[in-house]
């Protein structure tokens, strides 16, 4: 039983240890009722084993089993406002648990919570933890976020949003650690929305808001004084979503998730995200602890959903109270229906949720195993143990799709656009699986340790796309919390055939092979969008996958000439017009930012010269001036990338990697003068440079020579 035992937590481990200890000297010293003691404290040992708790490494949140870990679910607001809350109840949280959310981040007064405070509600502590309670009752996790504060002023009779926390906050997490310090289901979110402080302000406190302020370094160092290594939420500027200066002002210390608060204001949409917060994704653990859009219009949370699916980044919706399009609420009602901008919401949940279709316990030894096309969650269904790994039949060739998916692989694609069954355009049979390539929108097939590279050579598949697309094949390992897509290689669909672009209308034979990853066993394999795009009328057909046996004669590209097929015009995927209305609910209200958004220009790929082999520069779709990202065509083992321009970038400047497969330029100048020359260094230490003409989105540039 003690080799089952595995905590991450100190505190839990120093204590199990010590009951282990006296239950050994109870055993072997003393009589047999002390046997018996020692025999409870074993049991007791095992019991308490299976607590579960969450730890930080690297840019992952990982569980008690050190399984990484999605955070999903509402943010639920009333406490902050009201002593009491509202309609806060059991019944309430279990709700949420069947829409498939597995954390409820609750917004705090420290107002109601400091004895001794004009505004003291001494029943408030009571209210706090009762909902603590039920909340883990239901195997959710609980984030509790100091939502509004006093400016450090003790006789504030109430509390409301402010510029940043203030030394009174100090006492509060000092209070509320001490109480929570012991449960690691528990993440304490240091503060709401900080805003219209400098960068070291929010770091280190400062008085740019006329009174004195803490920063997150002094409201971290306090939440440890007390021993609680519990993890914390750090919230960015510009009313949490700005994460831009963490790169410069991070947080000493360890468990730190950052997060953000992307809302539908101009400088908040899908083009600022990479460099608002994307870019930290690569670094650390990121969560949207809020986010929301305002005019009764789903296509903001749908995008910004797709966006955390592509980094894997956790969020949990505002908001769980029904107050209207203004408010935003997800919901429409306390029964749970879901609002017309909670709809993106609850798809995702109950499609994403650790097992798509089903809602599962983060307590729970097992896996609540159900069919993704469950209408609904089964939040009281007992669970059971996960499947053991199963590999797919070794022979010359399996398919895995032809007019529908075959042995044993499941659709977990996410996005609005897909159809598993189109047969308007097909390769063989009488239908395909079709897509628009958008807002990083995927075809996801999953069969957990289905694909072993020890035994299977290539993947095959039939692509057609109506125009010129962004989309790339990965393989994907994890078949919960998101999955963790395979960047090394990271080709485009094209880049696979051995084109540049795909041809248009065209059916395209593409071999994909297996020996160009890294040797291990896999659990499925995804087409993405990587364009951003928000609305497209291309449309992606695929076709006649299968998977071929290493060694096998078929398993090798083989040149076959393309099916042609007439164009059929579809119906365009487009985006409604978004209007910003204001924000007239009990919480504070947020001030527009004005910012000028960026645009995409449309993508016109460059042919490439030379062999297969030389390196190339793909332009990221969505770069601008504001923004630039490029990929590496063969430069899988590139080691770094800088750029310096003609004019205003007069030394070589670093690119950052990611984990959607391109390397941001970290801060791009207003204006950028071409040429732009592009230095790539290689794991070896050869460099290769790449003179970029034009900053021209969606070119492929070759260098001519390998890397």
């Amino acid at each position: 039983p003690f080799i089952y035992f595995y905590f991450n937590n100190s505190y839990s481990y120093l204590y199990l240890i010590s009951i282990y200890i006296i239950s050994i000297h109870q055993f072997f010293m003393h009589n047999t009722r002390s046997r018996n003691i020692a025999l409870f404290s074993t049991i007791l040992l095992v019991f308490t084993a299976s607590v579960c708790g969450f730890s930080v490494t690297g840019n992952k949140i990982y569980d008690q089993n050190g399984k990484p870990i999605l955070l999903r679910g509402f943010a639920r607001p009333s406490l902050e406002w009201n002593s009491q809350g509202e309609h806060l109840s059991l019944s309430d949280y279990q709700l949420m648990l069947n829409w498939g959310a597995n954390t409820v981040r609750i917004a705090l007064n420290q107002c109601f919570w400091l004895a001794g405070h004009a505004g003291y509600d001494s029943t408030y502590k009571a209210t706090v933890d009762q909902q603590v309670k039920w909340v883990k009752s239901l195997g959710m996790a609980v984030i509790l976020d100091l939502h509004w504060t006093d400016q450090g002023n003790m006789n504030l009779g109430s509390c409301n949003q402010q510029n940043m926390a203030d030394v009174n906050s100090i006492t509060f997490w000092t209070q509320l650690a001490t109480i929570y310090k012991n449960d690691p289901m528990i993440i304490f979110e240091l503060y709401n929305e900080p805003h219209d402080v400098s960068w070291s302000s929010w770091l280190n406190g400062g008085s740019d808001s006329g009174w004195t302020n803490v920063g997150m370094q002094q409201l971290y160092n306090a939440v440890r004084a007390t021993g609680a290594n519990n993890v914390v939420i750090v919230n960015g500027l510009n009313w949490a979503y700005d994460l831009s200066g963490v790169a410069n002002y991070p947080v000493v210390g360890t468990n730190i998730v950052y997060g953000t608060h992307p809302y539908d204001y101009a400088g908040k949409q899908l083009a600022d995200y990479a460099n608002a917060f994307g870019y930290l994704a690569a670094k650390f653990p990121l969560i949207a602890t809020e986010f929301g859009e305002y005019n009764c219009n789903p296509t903001y949370n749908t995008l910004f959903i797709n966006y955390a699916n592509s980094l894997s980044i956790s969020w949990t919706a505002w908001a769980w109270y029904p107050s209207g399009c203004a408010f935003p609420s997800a919901i429409s009602d306390w029964s749970g229906t879901a609002s017309t901008s909670g709809g993106p919401v609850q798809t995702d949940l109950k499609c994403t949720n650790k097992v798509p279709g089903a809602t599962t316990n983060l307590c729970s030894s097992g896996t609540v195993t159900a069919s993704p096309s469950t209408p609904g969650l089964g939040a009281t269904t007992a669970p059971t143990t996960a499947p053991s790994p199963t590999t797919l039949p070794s022979g010359s060739s399996t398919s895995i799709y032809s007019d529908g998916l075959l042995n044993g692989f499941t659709d977990w694609s996410w996005g609005t656009t897909k159809v598993a069954a189109d047969t308007s355009k097909v390769h063989s049979g009488t239908s395909a699986y079709s897509f628009a390539p958008q807002a990083y929108q995927a075809i996801w097939w999953v069969k957990t340790g289905s694909i072993d590279t020890s035994v299977y050579g290539g993947i095959e598949f039939w692509y057609l796309s109506t125009g010129s697309d962004n989309v790339h094949f990965n393989l994907v390992k994890g078949s919960t919390n998101g999955g963790n897509k395979v960047t090394s290689p990271d080709k485009t669909v094209a880049g696979w055939a051995g084109l540049t672009v795909m041809p248009a209308n065209t059916w395209t034979r593409v071999y994909v092979d297996l020996t160009q990853f890294p040797s291990g066993i896999y659990d499925g394999f995804w087409w993405q969008d990587q364009s951003g795009v928000a609305s497209t009328t291309i449309r992606v057909y695929i076709d006649d996958v299968k998977i071929y046996a290493k060694g096998s004669t078929a398993s090798a590209p083989v040149t076959s000439a393309p099916t042609t097929q007439a164009p059929v015009t579809a119906a365009p995927v487009t985006q409604a017009p978004v209007t910003q209305a204001p924000v007239t609910s009990a919480p504070a209200t947020q001030a527009p930012v004005t910012s000028a958004p960026v645009t995409s220009a449309p993508v016109t790929s460059a042919p490439a010269s030379g062999s297969s082999g030389d390196l190339k520069i793909q332009v990221h779709s969505g770069a601008s001036a504001w923004w630039f990202a490029i990929a590496l065509v063969n430069g899988n083992n590139a080691a770094s990338i800088q750029m310096k321009d003609s004019a205003s970038i007069t030394t070589y400047t670093s690119f950052q990697t990611t984990t959607w497969g391109y390397w941001i330029f970290p801060s791009m100048p207003n204006a950028v003068t071409a040429p732009l020359n592009i230095k790539v260094t290689s794991t070896s230490g050869k460099i290769v440079t790449i003179v970029l003409p034009t900053l021209n989105p969606g070119a492929t540039y070759n260098a001519g020579v390998s890397l």
